[in-house]
């Protein structure tokens, strides 16, 4: 046994170190003690094992000596690796000496490791709507099995959104370990919707696309990513807008969504852009045929488009209306005289909003007509025989030019016939005391309007009559002057002789008292009650009788001048004899005097 191994050893230490000798098969040198030649085993190469024979996987080698086999011994575990499977025999040579013949070497391919065969394996995720629960399907050419979990036909069922699986995946091809996959699984398709953002108003021209999320999940957001791809176009975006694109054209769009790389879900569209603003028509002509129509005419526009808008502008005024599509010519109606009007013309179409053409524009002026009435005329005199008349202009002139005329009249004759640029005429030296007509109208240099009517009448002359009434005033206040300066002298020459002891009363005063007999106590009631009726007369005749003044007595005191402002009656006056004296005052002329006096 101990011979065994020993010669085994030195076997392989020649295949070691000589491999020419064993590749070839031939001895380098004959044996000095007879021993025959040992043919040398040829070893394959690493690429003559992945190529074996046909029909078997070994290869058998000759020998010169034969029918000795040796089994190896369990030690041999290492050089079996390296050669796989060797069966060896050894022979004696005649002479005694051992030798060594391999007779056979059976190689096979390594097998990979599982986690390094399905180390980049990829998953698609299927949703259920129904059961609201995923399958995910592994993307492998051999059905795998599945350590922890049941695999059929490469698809794990029954996964819930947002939660985490572990999948061990092994296969008879592949050795230990298995391949640890980690199913992270995405949230619910239902909780997504493409949503067309497009704007109605850009709908000719632009697609917009948007994944909304139209319900809640505990997913991490961060790890959804998005894709589109429209024809060439690929974007990773959640929302993507195509822009200047023609209109009336169908455009298709795919679109998917990953959650850690792995697509769960996908969507197509198939979008047709909307219809695009029409062209610009083009007007032939446009003018006015009368003070009140116009006409236009044009070619329509070569894209599609449903009717036309025509707008005609005057001043800050525009009127819009709508045209039949199949109109080429529009008579305008009711328009004002001489007035310019812009049109402007285009067609539109009714899509998904209403899109407007490029206008097309021209303008005209209508011809001229009768001006309206001059209003809030007024006619007022600025002297007897001069009035001035204004007015306000007219409403519509309807003509080029702006001028007034005024013609005045008396009777039917036609007395004046002025013109202004303004309404306000001053009309002088007319009749006095004459009724006048005046007739105030616009003139636009091409019709006269209808006249304004008032009438209105002349005063008399007052300047003469001021004048005549100045004298007569003069003349009577010279006469008053007189008549009182006369007045004056004859009284001052009166009161000259009143002061020169001329009595105020020249008639008897004791003759003008009545007689009143003495009333007797018994019938003074009775006498009392007739003398009061009527009104008092009686008493009154009695009273009157007793003169204010009398004759016999002076009064020269009460009549001085610097005296009779202290007077209150000018016939009641203290008698001189009796009058109470005030003391004097020096320097004040009459300061001793007071109507008063003493009764004896």
């Amino acid at each position: 046994m101990t011979m065994y191994l020993w010669l085994k050893l030195l076997a392989f230490g020649f295949a070691f170190l000589d491999t020419e000798v064993f590749v070839t098969g031939q001895s380098p040198t004959p044996s000095p003690t007879g021993v025959s030649s040992v043919q040398t085993p040829h070893l394959p190469t690493h690429a003559d094992s992945q190529t074996p024979s046909a029909g078997t996987d070994t290869q058998t080698f000759s020998g010169s000596a034969a029918n000795a086999k040796l089994n190896p011994t369990p030690g041999s575990n290492a050089i079996s690796d390296a050669y796989l499977n060797a069966s060896e025999t050894t022979t004696l040579s005649p002479s005694g000496s051992a030798v060594i013949s391999t007779t056979t070497i059976a190689t096979t391919p390594s097998k990979p490791t599982c986690d390094e065969k399905y180390a980049n394996i990829t998953v698609d995720y299927l949703y259920n709507k129904e059961t609201k629960l995923f399958t995910a399907k592994l993307n492998v050419n051999e059905n795998v099995e599945c350590g922890n979990n049941t695999c059929t036909n490469n698809e794990v069922h029954n996964l819930t959104e947002c939660k985490n699986a572990s999948v061990s995946i092994s296969h008879n091809s592949c050795t230990a370990p298995d391949k640890t996959l980690i199913l992270d699984v995405p949230p619910g398709v239902e909780k997504f919707q493409l949503h067309d953002c497009t704007q109605v108003e850009k709908a000719d021209t632009t697609i917009c696309l948007k994944w909304k999320n139209i319900e809640t999940f505990t997913c991490d957001t961060q790890n959804i990513t998005y894709r589109f791809q429209c024809g060439n176009m690929i974007f990773d975006n959640k929302e993507i807008k195509l822009e200047n694109l023609e209109p009336e054209h169908e455009y298709k769009c795919d679109s998917e969504i990953l959650y850690n790389n792995h697509k769960f879900t996908n969507a197509s569209k198939i979008i047709k852009t909307d219809f695009g603003s029409p062209g610009e028509p083009q007007i032939i002509f446009c003018r006015s045929e009368a003070a009140h129509q116009g006409v236009i005419t044009w070619n329509p526009p070569q894209r599609s488009f449903h009717n036309f808008t025509l707008c005609y502008i005057k001043e800050t005024e525009k009127d819009c209306l709508n045209l039949d599509k199949n109109l080429i010519k529009y008579d305008l109606q009711n328009l004002k005289p001489y007035t310019k009007y812009v049109l402007s013309l285009h067609a539109y179409i009714i899509a998904k909003v209403q899109r407007n053409g490029s206008a097309a524009m021209c303008h005209f002026t209508t011809k001229s007509a009768p001006p309206s009435q001059v209003w809030n005329m007024t006619v007022s005199m600025t002297s007897d025989n001069s009035m001035h008349v204004k007015c306000r202009p007219p409403r519509d002139r309807n003509g080029p030019h702006e001028r007034y005329h005024l013609e005045v009249e008396a009777g039917n004759t036609l007395v004046r016939n002025e013109s202004h640029k303004n309404c306000d005429f001053r009309v002088k030296d007319l009749q006095y005391s004459t009724d006048y007509t005046f007739k105030a109208y616009f003139h636009n240099g091409d019709y006269p309007g209808e006249p304004f009517i008032l009438h209105h009448s002349t005063s008399y002359n007052s300047k003469a009559l001021i004048a005549f009434l100045a004298f007569l005033i003069i003349v009577t206040s010279i006469a008053l002057l007189v008549v009182l300066y006369k007045i004056y002298d004859l009284h001052k020459k009166r009161s000259c002789n009143l002061d020169e002891q001329q009595e105020l009363v020249e008639r008897d005063d004791e003759k003008q008292l009545m007689n009143v007999e003495p009333i007797h106590a018994d019938i003074l009631l009775e006498t009392y009650k007739r003398k009061i009726a009527d009104e008092g007369r009686l008493f009154l005749a009695e009273f009157q009788s007793i003169p204010r003044v009398f004759s016999k007595f002076p009064i020269k005191e009460a009549r001085k001048p610097f005296n009779q402002n202290k007077n209150r009656y000018v016939d009641i006056l203290p008698y001189d004899y009796n009058r109470v004296e005030l003391s004097e005052i020096n320097g004040d002329a009459g300061s001793n005097y007071i109507n008063a006096s003493y009764i004896d």
